[in-house]
């Protein structure tokens, strides 16, 4: 009979070690423990992108509110400007 290699894994609910290969705990069929950091690091990745669009549109809007100096053209008169006398 052959001996199933096991990890240094250990259940949480029944304290056995798991086999390396195993998704579930072979006791109670509890779901291996660890592998979260894959889904943790996307959601805060996009949390993180969320945050910087959001920053990025309100930033938008209240440039496109204020106007700007330089876009409204100077007052110009019909007049030459007076000669020193």
């Amino acid at each position: 009979m052959q001996e199933k290699a096991f990890s240094e894994v250990r259940c949480l609910r029944c304290l056995q070690p798991f086999p390396e290969n195993a998704r579930r705990c072979p006791n109670c069929r509890t779901p291996r423990p660890g592998g979260r950091g894959f889904p943790l690091f996307l959601g805060v990745a996009s949390l993180a992108a969320l945050i910087f669009l959001v920053f990025m549109m309100v930033k938008t809007m209240w440039n496109e509110e204020s106007p700007a100096d330089d876009s409204t053209p100077a007052a110009q008169s019909d007049q030459a400007p007076p000669l020193n006398k």
